[in-house]
């Protein structure tokens, strides 16, 4: 039993003494991670006709750069709904002006004082989600919240007489 109580100590001390051995060489860097910026010009709501309870949501520009070609695209959504998807292949840069989202994204304008504002309707959330390959989570995250003029549904006739 004495030899094992001795030979314990020896044990642990060459053990340690091998591991620093093992560990002192050149220290090991992770590969440099990528980034990815991206520009949102703020958006606007404009109402598509005086007569018709539907908005338009515009985005003057979207840019995207990222620091490497893992760059595999860049969600629009509004409302929680994805309503555009920018794919670069192989690219490290994404841009799209309004013309490229045609009139724009169609939401509803809302009564008004539905969004918590008399002046205003609806209050829509405009965000963009842009990704590098193999992560699920985003790399750039943006947010815009967006009043649109209230519609009160009236419909008005011009007035005829005889």
């Amino acid at each position: 039993m004495r030899k094992s109580t001795r030979a314990l100590p020896i044990f642990l001390l060459l053990s340690a003494l091998a591991l620093s051995l093992a560990l002192s060489g050149d220290p090991v860097h992770a590969a440099p991670q990528a980034t990815l910026s991206v520009t949102m010009s703020n958006p606007t709501c404009v109402q598509a006709s005086a007569t018709a309870g539907a908005c338009y949501i515009l985005i003057r520009s979207i840019s995207a750069s990222a620091s490497d070609t893992s760059f595999t695209g860049l969600d629009i959504s509004v409302d929680g709904k994805v309503r555009a998807r920018l794919q670069p292949f192989f690219e490290t840069t994404v841009y799209a002006a309004d013309r490229m989202f045609g009139q724009g994204f169609l939401v509803t304008c809302g009564r008004s004082n539905s969004s918590g504002d008399p002046k205003y309707g609806a209050l829509h959330t405009v965000d963009y989600k842009g990704y590098l390959f193999g992560s699920s989570t985003p790399a750039a995250y943006g947010l815009a919240s967006v009043f649109c003029p209230a519609y009160d549904g009236a419909v008005y006739l011009p007035l005829v007489r005889k």
